[in-house]
């Protein structure tokens, strides 16, 4: 790859002067043709030289695009990891096959049937837990008494608003209630669509 570059170095800078060169011999045929004392064989002979030009420019031209034509296709083979283990995920997601070159770029090694395994490379990616205290703890009474049942007293006042003197008393209304403890379960769940899993090249995954 670094001759590659050498070469194309090379052949920009060939075609900066041959494109300089062109431009002088264009502007040179342009003032002949308004020059009275230029010959018609002058004139053909500059029109050799841009013709000339035109042709060495064009196929210098066609040499540098060949190279990055190369160059990209080798760093479409060359797959990054992250790259390749996000299309492993979808291949299996999608229940497709993996293509070549995310074998080669995980560095999967399928002469020894190593294709049927996670490769060596996201072998030992971990999926972790975050450590996060529940909120809801420190709301919640809890108790070791079982069937454990306390009295409740609920008060309300329909109407709160001030009273003139001589007015009667605002009547305020209570019920009764109480409050049982049953056993439960705390369980919190995050939906986790398949755009995310199939989508995104990340290597790590975290449960919540």
């Amino acid at each position: 790859m670094p001759q590659i570059n050498t070469n194309r170095w090379q052949l920009s800078s060939i075609k900066d002067g041959i494109a300089s060169s062109l431009a002088e011999a264009k502007n040179k045929l342009a003032g002949m043709y308004s020059d009275s004392t230029s010959t018609l064989e002058d004139r053909n002979k500059q029109q050799e030289i841009v013709q000339d030009l035109t042709e060495r420019l064009t196929g210098i031209t066609n040499q540098i695009n060949e190279i990055d034509a190369q160059v990209k296709t080798t760093e479409n083979e060359n797959m990054s990891v992250t790259d390749a283990f996000g299309g492993l995920v979808r291949a299996v997601m999608t229940n497709s096959s993996v293509s070549v070159n995310i074998k080669n770029a995980l560095k999967d090694d399928s002469a020894s049937g190593g294709d049927k395994l996670l490769p060596k490379t996201v072998s030992n990616q971990i999926i972790t837990e975050p450590f996060a205290k529940n909120p809801l703890r420190k709301l919640s009474t809890v108790t070791a008494i079982e069937n454990l049942e306390l009295p409740k007293m609920a008060f309300s006042l329909s109407d709160d608003d001030f009273i003139e003197d001589g007015e009667t008393a605002k009547e305020l209304a209570a019920t009764a209630d109480t409050i049982t403890f049953t056993r439960n379960k705390f369980k919190v769940f995050c939906d986790i669509s398949e755009t995310v899993l199939k989508g995104s090249n990340s290597n790590t995954l975290f449960l919540i």
